[in-house]
């Protein structure tokens, strides 16, 4: 009564368990989709609000360019004076909120002969007050970007945020337009000077400021194209301070790195932990619209995760309540459903004890239970004779899979497998993996040096896969090596390799090859194709070239058959591809062959990378295609580079 009673509980716990596993389960992706829902909204908020502060952004700087190029229009047809410019200008600053000040600049001795420099500026002071001056009277300004950068680029420029002490004495970034004037006669145009207007950035702190109480909890601040904090919530203790030197200082890699692909002008989302106040949350950024900087966002995650939370406190509350009700009831089943078990429990202990010569007691129920004592009965006498049979099958399996093995470190140590090889030559480099479909396979590649400026490599797949492949594989190895002789010629070699391979074919294998001497000096590579798959040409520019000749059929099928050659030149930085069938074949799970197609794709995208490299990254993304798939056939590349003397 007591082992049956055990059993009951601990099939209730077992059942409570799945339960539990169950409950659990819907719990963790109901969470899970609560938080992926809510960042789905983070990011959507995140997204209205760069949005709103783009828009923004652009209406007021595209209102702050329309003001120099205006002026520039009117300056490069009509001549002013001192006076006129005055007012101008301070019209200009009066009548358009967004500027703080306006200035034309002159290139020396162009306003008048006898100035050398001459700048007049207008600038708002407080209370709307329009205060004029005369900047050359304060610094030199031909030495400051916004005067320097439009000179020398000859179109507009957007300078980074500075402070103008001198001047305006605010933070502030400046639009610069040049301005030119023709000769007595309408040609030759001459820059005369720049036309500027400041727009002072406090309006940014106040914008970004009020953001807050429409989109709730967090900050937002912006970055320039070189990283300057140009708004941001402390703004008294990072003027003119970029996020590089802000990460620096905190010892921020995450901040850092933000910071990094805030320049570069990409969009993205990124957990960070808020130092100043151990806050976690999340940082989205967005470039700006009409210019090279960025907005980012910091969102904290407990007012994003407060609703979550308290919804997932009442379903964890109901899944248990739940449980232990299930339990109670799982309890009572259970144990009148295993009484009957005991006996045949029994029996099955003595038939542990006895090794399987003890009969199992008869059980006299003509349900589940009894049906169970008598297929008990039935499978001890099979187990009997099965366990006999699978001795003797595992010791064969055994012997076996020592003897593939064996092959296969046999077949692996025909093929040369040490890279980087030849390490002492600087003119090329070559780089080669095989992986074999089963323990042993046929493909093979091999290369060596037939003398100082001769190198010959060289690439098959023999028919069928296996241990006969293998053996056609070691064969037709050991015949290219005894004609690796100084003057090798790869036709007359494939010649006299088919003759000998036809002599004794008599299980009609046969083997595609690809055999090339490349010329180390003058970078002349001769090839002869014998049905095998075309290579490629990656020349040192990116483009890449099919080599599609086939010289012959493959080799072991027609003994008469006579192989020509061609020729190609490789300049120094060209690489030579070879590759088997294997690898364009690979078959993903939709059934889907890899295909030559996206072989060039990786080739295209990838050409920049080292030999070892480039080869790594055709075999991932073989792997990846394939999904764990088994591998339909043998797989191997070859790489050559030659980097010429």
């Amino acid at each position: 009564m007591f082992r049956n009673r055990g059993l009951a509980f601990k099939l209730s716990f077992l059942i409570l368990f799945f339960s539990a596993l169950v409950f659990s389960s819907i719990l963790l992706y109901n969470n899970y989709t609560s938080q992926k829902l809510m960042t789905k909204r983070m990011q959507k908020i995140a997204g209205i609000l760069a949005t709103s502060i783009n828009r923004k952004i652009d209406t007021v700087f595209s209102s702050v360019e329309t003001v120099p190029k205006s002026l520039v229009t009117f300056l490069e047809n009509n001549e002013f004076s001192q006076s006129e410019l005055k007012e101008t200008l301070s019209v200009l600053v009066k009548d358009n909120q967004e500027i703080y000040g306006c200035c034309i600049a002159f290139a020396p001795y162009t306003y008048k002969p006898d100035i050398k420099l001459f700048a007049p500026y207008a600038y708002n002071q407080k209370k709307d007050t329009v205060k004029y001056i005369e900047l050359s009277k304060s610094y030199d300004y031909t030495t400051w970007e916004w005067y320097k950068k439009p000179a020398e680029l000859n179109h507009s420029f957007w300078t980074e945020p500075y402070f103008d002490e001198g001047a305006g004495d605010i933070f502030m970034c400046t639009y610069s337009v040049p301005f030119y004037k023709k000769n007595k006669k309408g040609k030759n145009k001459k820059f005369y000077g720049v036309t500027t207007a400041d727009m002072s950035l406090t309006w940014l702190d106040k914008f970004l400021g009020s953001l807050k109480e429409t989109y709730g909890p967090g900050f937002t601040f912006i970055a320039s194209s070189k990283g300057t904090i140009i708004s941001y919530p402390l703004r008294k203790d990072i003027v003119n301070t970029t996020i590089f030197e802000l990460a620096d200082k905190r010892n921020d890699p995450v901040l850092k790195k933000i910071g990094e692909r805030m320049i570069r002008g990409e969009t993205g989302l990124q957990y960070y932990v808020y130092p100043l106040k151990n806050e976690k949350g999340w940082i989205y950024f967005t470039p700006v619209l009409f210019n090279n900087w960025s907005i980012a966002t910091f969102f904290p995650t407990k007012d994003l995760m407060k609703d979550l939370i308290a919804e997932n406190i009442i379903i964890l509350i109901l899944s248990v309540t739940g449980l232990i009700a299930v339990f109670i009831i799982i309890i009572f089943i259970t144990h009148k459903i295993t009484r009957p078990l005991r006996v045949l429990a029994d029996a099955a202990d003595n038939i542990i004890s006895k090794n399987f010569e003890v009969q199992v007691p008869v059980i006299k129920q003509n349900d589940e239970i009894g049906r169970l004592a008598n297929s008990f009965e039935s499978m001890r006498k099979k187990l009997i004779k099965h366990i006999e049979t699978l001795k003797k099958n595992i010791s064969e399996k055994e012997r076996m899979q020592s003897e593939m093995e064996i092959a296969r470190k046999i077949q692996m140590s025909l093929i040369p497998d040490k890279f980087p090889a030849y390490s002492d030559r600087k003119e090329f480099e070559i780089f080669a993996i095989i992986q074999p479909a089963m323990a042993v396979g046929g493909d093979i590649y091999d290369h060596f040096l037939l003398s100082k400026n001769r190198f010959c490599f060289a690439i098959g797949d023999v028919s069928g896969k296996s241990v006969p492949a293998a053996l056609f594989m070691a064969i037709t190895k050991t015949l290219l090596k005894s004609k690796a002789l100084p003057d090798l010629l790869p036709h007359k070699a494939l010649t006299e390799i088919n003759r000998l391979l036809c002599a004794e074919n008599k299980s009609c294998m046969f083997v595609t090859f690809f055999l090339c001497v490349l010329n180390l000096k003058t970078g002349e590579l001769e090839y002869t194709n014998a049905g095998h798959n075309s290579p490629f040409l990656l020349r040192n520019n990116g483009l890449i070239e099919k080599i599609s000749t086939v010289h012959g059929p493959p080799l072991g099928i027609i003994e008469s058959t006579v192989y020509s050659s061609e020729k190609i030149k490789m300049r120094s930085g060209d690489r030579f591809l070879l590759y088997t069938d294997g690898v364009t074949e690979a078959v993903g799970k939709n059934n889907e062959a890899f295909e030559e197609e996206r072989l060039l794709d990786i080739l295209k995208n990838n050409y920049q990378l080292s030999v070892n490299d480039l080869l790594k990254e055709i075999l991932r993304n073989i792997m990846s295609f394939s999904e764990g798939l088994e591998q339909f056939d043998d797989i191997a590349l070859e790489i050559v580079e030659y980097k010429g003397n």
